[in-house]
């Protein structure tokens, strides 16, 4: 218990301890910070050019409606169509795929066998690298245990 408290204080005082450090560069002189005539000196060069001509507000002439609300694709298709009715032939392919969706659809057995297949094959990979690796390096001897 002694030598497990030992290390604990000995951690502590290294991670909370004060790090000093010298600046070993050579040259390095600390500015602090300009006054305000320090900065006017310094920018005295420094210009800035005013608006050249008149640009106008809007460049794009659209009349395209600006919506007021963040809108689904449902209202953003719906929106574009000059008129609310739904497309007939549109509301058949969608009829059609959900049949051929049903028909066709996978079992969810077939992607959790995949996945307990590769989860097996994963640890049959590393289970073999470590009896591998065990029967080719030999144990090492054991130390002597160290008594305080």
């Amino acid at each position: 218990m002694k030598r497990i408290l030992l290390t604990i204080g000995v951690l502590m005082m290294a991670t909370l301890s004060p790090a000093p450090f010298k600046d070993m560069r050579t040259g390095v002189k600390i500015n602090p910070e300009a006054t305000e005539a320090q900065k006017e000196a310094s920018q005295r060069f420094e210009r800035v050019t005013g608006e050249v001509g008149k640009v106008p507000v809007r460049t794009e002439n659209n009349d395209i409606p600006v919506s007021e609300f963040d809108a689904s694709a449902k209202d953003a298709v719906r929106a574009a169509r000059p008129s609310n009715e739904e497309d007939p032939q549109a509301k058949e392919i969608l009829q059609q795929t959900a049949v051929r969706l049903k028909q066709e659809g996978r079992s969810p057995v077939n992607t959790f066998f995949l996945g307990f297949l590769m989860l097996g094959l994963g640890f049959g990979v590393v289970f073999g690298a470590k009896t591998w690796v065990d029967r080719q390096i030999p144990e090492s001897p054991k130390p002597k245990r160290v008594t305080w």
